[in-house]
C-alpha cells in the first residue's frame, strides 16, 4: 500500500524516490522547517494528484508503473517521504537531487540497499555522474542497448547494470471492441523530427490507406486511445527508444506496430551505432524497416499478416504493471541472496 507521506515507520521494504525531501529552490526561500516541509508536501501532493496517473509521457509513466504494480503485489513500500527512514531497500527512479539524498542516507546506515535509474540522466557521466557513485549498488536501465551504453560510457558500472522495463496498464489500454483488421486507418507515430514522414505520408496515401499522424508529446492519453482504436496497425517513427512505452500502449490496443529502426542517432554531436528505435518488438507485435521498399513490402501483406499478430496478448504475459513490478521486486530480492 501507499503510506502517508507525514507517517514515521520503524522500516519499510522499499523507499521510491523521484524527488528530494527539500530542493534546492524550497531550501533557498529559508523558511522554518515546518512551512518548508508543509509546502514541498503541498507541491508534491498537488503534482502528483494533477500529473502523476494522468500523463503518459516520460518518467511520468515509468513511476505511475511501479507505484500501480507494486500496490498489485502487495509489496510494502513508501513513496517519496518527507522524513529519513531506516528501509531495506531504496529505488530511485528519477532526479539526481533525490539520487544524491539516498546516497547520504545510505552513508548514514538508514538504507541498506540503493537502486536507482532508469531515468536519472541520459548518460551515467551526466551531471554530477551520480550513477556511477560506488555507493549505488545497481544502476537500472531499461533494455540491453542502453546498457552496452552505459558500460561504453562508464566502465565502473559493468557488473553492476540490471535491465528493467516500465510496464502499462492494460486495462486502460485496451480495445472497447476488437480492432478491424481490415481498417485502411494507419496511424504514424511521430517522434523524431527528421524522420521521413514525408515519404511514409505519401507511401501510405497512394497505397490507398489513410494515415493519421500523431506527434510526441502533443496529445493526451484519452487522444492517443481513441486514435489507434480506428487503426489496423501503426508506423512509428523514432531513431531510439529506450524501451518504447508509447508502442507497448498501442500493442495492448492490439495493434501492430512498424517501426523504423536505424539504429543510429547523435547526441550532443556524437555518433552512436548499434541503438534500438524498439527494443521490445517481437514477432507478435510488429515488425522492423530501414527502407521504403521494406515499409511497403509490410504495407502489402499487412491484411494477409495481420492475424499472425498478436499484440495485446504479448503485453498481457510480458508488460503489465503488475508483472513488471514482480520484476523490479526479483531484481532487489535477488541481490540480498
Amino acid at each position: 500500500m501507499i503510506v502517508n507521506y507525514m507517517t514515521i515507520m520503524q522500516k519499510q521494504d522499499l523507499l521510491i524516490y523521484t524527488a528530494s525531501p527539500l530542493p534546492n529552490f524550497i531550501k533557498n526561500l529559508k523558511l522554518p522547517w515546518w512551512k518548508s516541509t508543509f509546502l514541498w508536501f503541498f507541491l508534491r501532493t498537488l503534482r502528483h494528484r494533477l500529473f502523476l496517473y494522468k500523463r503518459a509521457m516520460g518518467h511520468f509513466a515509468v513511476t505511475r508503473s511501479v507505484l500501480e504494480g507494486l500496490k498489485q503485489n502487495k509489496i510494502n513500500f513508501c513513496y517519496n517521504p518527507q522524513f529519513a527512514h531506516r528501509a531495506a531497500c531504496a529505488l530511485v527512479l528519477s532526479c539526481e537531487e533525490a539520487l544524491d539524498y539516498a546516497i547520504n542516507l545510505k552513508k548514514k546506515g538508514k538504507i541498506d540497499y540503493l537502486m536507482a535509474g532508469p531515468n536519472i540522466s541520459v548518460l551515467p557521466s551526466n551531471g554530477r555522474g551520480l550513477l556511477a557513485h560506488p555507493l549505488v549498488d545497481v544502476c537500472i536501465v531499461p533494455s540491453q542497448w542502453v546498457k552496452t551504453l552505459y558500460i561504453k560510457d562508464s566502465p565502473v558500472l559493468a557488473g553492476k547494470i540490471a535491465i528493467w522495463a516500465a510496464g502499462i496498464d492494460a486495462k486502460y489500454w485496451t480495445p472497447h471492441e476488437a480492432t478491424k483488421p481490415m481498417s485502411k486507418n494507419i496511424l504514424i507515430y511521430v517522434k523524431t523530427k527528421d524522420a521521413p514522414l514525408e515519404m511514409v505520408f505519401e507511401l501510405l496515401t497512394k497505397m490507398d490507406f489513410i494515415p493519421h499522424i500523431v506527434h510526441y508529446g502533443n496529445y493526451r492519453s484519452d487522444e492517443y486511445k481513441q486514435a489507434l482504436s480506428k487503426c489496423s496497425c501503426a508506423v512509428v517513427l523514432s531513431r531510439s527508444e529506450s524501451q518504447g512505452l508509447a508502442l507497448a500502449e498501442a500493442w495492448a490496443m492490439d495493434v501492430p506496430t512498424f517501426c523504423w529502426d536505424p539504429q543510429e542517432f547523435v547526441y550532443k554531436k556524437r555518433h552512436y551505432s548499434q541503438v534500438s528505435s524498439c527494443p521490445y518488438l517481437a514477432s507478435a507485435t510488429g515488425d522492423r524497416w530501414k527502407t521504403k521498399e521494406e515499409l511497403e513490402r509490410l504495407l502489402q501483406n499487412l491484411y494477409k499478416s495481420h492475424s499472425s499478430y498478436e499484440p495485446r496478448n504479448w503485453v498481457l504475459h510480458n508488460m503489465t504493471d503488475e508483472i513488471c513490478a514482480q520484476r523490479l521486486w526479483a531484481l532487489f530480492v535477488s541481490h540480498q541472496q
